[in-house]
């Protein structure tokens, strides 16, 4: 029973990273034409912001929701809601009317979705594999989440040399679509939802994990240090590294490109040292 669930998430990892190297493709993109058509860095670094602020205020919420219904079908609609918001950029692109604030408003979509998505799928993962193998478990999705960074500037201007923007938000959608259905029809595991109808429902939920925290005091701290670190990781560094090197570069893909690949194969080599170790 676990190697079989421990073959289910390899499949499941498969799919989703070369899902996740689709959408990390379409956001190369769509950055790059953002800086090219209005020269602002101050436009790039707002991309991020609007995927990154409203992941955190829902993800307050979210853990209580997730636990009290399906994970799989949370991952399902959290994926067709990303692909829409893919297909309208497509269609606008192509009716020629595409704005900036039209991407504010997908990657805030996104980041709406991924707040869902994510604890939706830690979960899911925790369920899949059994407990001895956490640890590979964790340096597969480390080496896979650094590879996509890797890979997903090269490939996306690769692509987009050869055939057009258009292009990649094709490989973006054709690669949701074989992790959606693979997701769907090949990826299943126990889960049992908690009751949706206990008493004070979401916001019961919240003030559960809260009084937990605070009787766990070391969690708590971890808990508060990573979330700093994350927080001011992504609204300053993060949020500002792309937007600096597109300045200072006057626009250089190739620039950028490395960039990511020298951050990227870092987490490649830790992702490595651990599935060996």
């Amino acid at each position: 029973m676990k190697k079989d669930s421990f073959s289910t998430f390899v499949i499941f990892w498969l799919s989703q990273s070369v899902s996740q190297l689709g959408s990390a493709m379409t956001a190369y993109a769509l950055t790059i034409w953002a800086f090219k058509t209005t020269d602002s860095a101050m436009t790039v670094s707002l991309l991020t912001f609007c995927s990154t602020v409203p992941y955190i205020l829902v993800s307050i919420f979210v853990g209580a929701y997730v636990d009290r219904h399906n994970k799989k079908r949370i991952m399902l609609l959290c994926d067709l809601a990303a692909v829409l918001c893919t297909f309208s950029v497509l269609f606008i692109y192509l009716s020629g009317g595409l704005k900036v604030y039209h991407i504010y408003i997908v990657n805030t979509v996104i980041g709406v979705m991924n707040a869902f998505q994510s604890p939706a799928q830690s979960v899911a993962v925790g369920i899949m594999v059994p407990k001895e193998k956490y640890t590979v478990a964790s340096g597969m999705n480390s080496f896979s989440y650094s590879l996509v960074m890797i890979l997903s500037p090269m490939i996306a201007s690769f692509v987009s040399s050869l055939f057009g923007f258009t292009a990649v938000l094709a490989v973006d959608i054709i690669s949701f679509f074989a992790a959606f259905l693979i997701l769907l029809f090949f990826i299943s595991f126990e889960d049992t939802p908690k009751n949706s109808e206990q008493k004070g429902g979401i916001f019961e939920g919240i003030k559960e994990g809260f009084d937990y925290l605070k009787s766990n005091k070391g969690l708590l701290y971890v808990i508060i240090s990573m979330a700093l670190i994350n927080f001011f990781s992504r609204l300053t560094y993060e949020n500002i590294l792309t937007p600096m090197i597109l300045k200072r570069s006057g626009g250089s893909e190739l620039c950028y490109v490395i960039v990511n690949g020298v951050m990227g194969a870092a987490g490649v080599l830790g992702g490595l040292v651990i599935l060996t170790g």
